[in-house]
């Protein structure tokens, strides 16, 4: 009995392996399968988790924040009311919530997780992930790749047939805050992956929200303008914010069934926002094509072609978009293939893992063969791999909730950046007392900047 987790930015999920059988967790209020990854500070000082925390935000916004996924790792904290929370604990209070409702179905405790990380996830986040994992109360952890844990649940769901030994397949996971693609290949004990997998943690589902939000601020009328001011942040403005928000969330699922939606906006003021599908599609074209550029490199460092390619496997809720289906055909023109839901997947696919490929032992990392993008690895045996570094796409100026402000706020630092930094820091002054103190030449001090620089490179 063991409980795959699927930590997601907008949404995560439970699934219970219980006698066998792979059970969605119940969501205890909406009764739903996924939990919003949201959190809020009551005024019992107690930190709330889920729907329990949506149904509260507009009594008290700067109490609430949501998508804490994106800032997993960095120091900067978020402050709910008087207190400050980094994101790690928000994630630990989210893995008991659902920790304890899978407990409940199983009527006993469970002490073993398979929890699933995007591709591109750092060794210090893993390390950090584990151990908000064991504060949640797991003893056996295993982390497991996104796009790793969509591809078992699509051959066991599918079948075999559907995914027969030697075939390659593609799996693009596109969700609600990240994108992850992986190479798959089937072999006769399990699976493959033929290079390292790449990925952006910046690029999901809620920066095509935020397309749709910054077009109508641009277009609403002057009274909703002044509450969605990015310069304000009293309390009127925060809420209007989030209500926002989540109505442009809703309107954009309307657009993945109909070619032209229209609604009422949600302030009580009597006005609409009309969008196409067509036009969306050209709001959110540069995202869907960092994702195709970031397929084509995947193949090219497995040493492939696109013909070699066997089918693409699209999951994640973004995926539902007709845009970005229309994308990938357009790309790279091979058969795409699907899942019956492409929101709990990745969390079937972890709790399936544990018992499709029971000869996995480690988890120890591949940084080191990151140079080596032909070699194959077993997913059986490791699932620490270190994927491309991605690039980041600016989207909005809207706060994504209330935290303190620092520069470092939507993206993770990378620790040999800040190691190239400071060394560089440290030599600009030594060089400048070579100068003004010892009197070395300019020409001098460029040369040993420079030789610094090829040290650190050559790191």
């Amino acid at each position: 009995m063991h409980l795959g987790i699927d930590f997601g930015t907008c949404y995560s999920s439970g699934v219970l392996m219980l006698d066998g059988i792979p059970r969605p967790v119940k969501e205890p209020l909406k009764h739903g399968y996924s939990f919003p990854s949201s959190a809020f500070f009551t005024k019992q000082s107690k930190i709330v988790v889920g729907q329990a925390a949506e149904n509260q935000y507009k009594l008290a916004p700067n109490h609430f924040c949501r998508e804490f996924k994106r800032d997993f790792g960095i120091t900067v904290p978020y402050t709910l009311g008087e207190q400050r929370f980094l994101p790690e604990q928000l994630v630990l209070e989210l893995f008991r919530s659902i920790k304890i409702e899978a407990e409940q179905m199983a009527n006993a405790s469970l002490s073993t997780a398979i929890i699933t990380v995007p591709a591109t996830y750092q060794s210090y986040k893993r390390d950090l992930m584990r151990k908000v994992a064991s504060q949640a109360g797991f003893e056996n952890i295993t982390l497991l790749e996104e796009p790793v844990a969509a591809a078992t649940y699509y051959a066991n769901k599918k079948g075999t047939q559907m995914l027969t030994e030697g075939k390659i397949l593609l799996v693009y996971d596109l969700g609600g805050g990240t994108f992850d693609a992986a190479l798959i290949q089937k072999n006769s004990q399990g699976y493959d992956l033929l290079a390292q997998p790449v990925g952006d943690e910046q690029l999901g589902g809620v920066d095509f929200d935020r397309q749709i939000y910054q077009d109508l601020k641009t277009n609403c009328s002057e009274a909703l303008a002044e509450f969605l001011n990015p310069q304000r942040s009293d309390t009127d403005s925060l809420r209007a914010k989030l209500i926002v928000r989540d109505w442009c969330r809703e309107f954009k699922h309307q657009l993945s069934v109909v070619s032209v939606y229209e609604d009422l906006l949600p302030m009580g003021i009597t006005e609409s926002y009309q969008l196409s599908q067509k036009d969306f599609a050209v709001m959110i074209d540069p995202f869907l094509q960092r994702t195709c550029e970031l397929c084509s490199q995947l193949v090219k460092n497995a040493g492939l072609d696109w013909k070699n390619i066997d089918s693409i496997l699209m999951v994640g809720g973004s995926c539902r978009i007709p845009a970005v289906k229309k994308v990938l055909e357009e790309s790279f023109k091979r058969p795409l293939a699907h899942v019956d839901d492409p929101e709990l997947a990745v969390a079937y696919g972890a709790a399936l893992f544990k018992v499709s490929c029971p000869t996995r032992e480690s988890e120890k990392s591949l940084e080191s063969d990151a140079t080596n993008t032909n070699k194959q690895i077993h997913i059986q045996t490791s699932n620490e791999i270190i994927s491309n570094q991605s690039a980041y796409l600016k989207t909005s100026d809207e706060p994504n909730q209330n935290k303190v402000v620092d520069s470092t706020k939507h993206k993770d630092i990378d620790k040999n950046q800040e190691e190239i930094l400071t060394t560089l820091a440290a030599a600009a002054i030594l060089g400048g007392i070579g100068v003004f103190v010892l009197g070395w030449p300019i020409w001098l001090v460029i040369i040993f900047i420079a030789i610094r620089l090829v040290v650190i490179f050559n790191k």
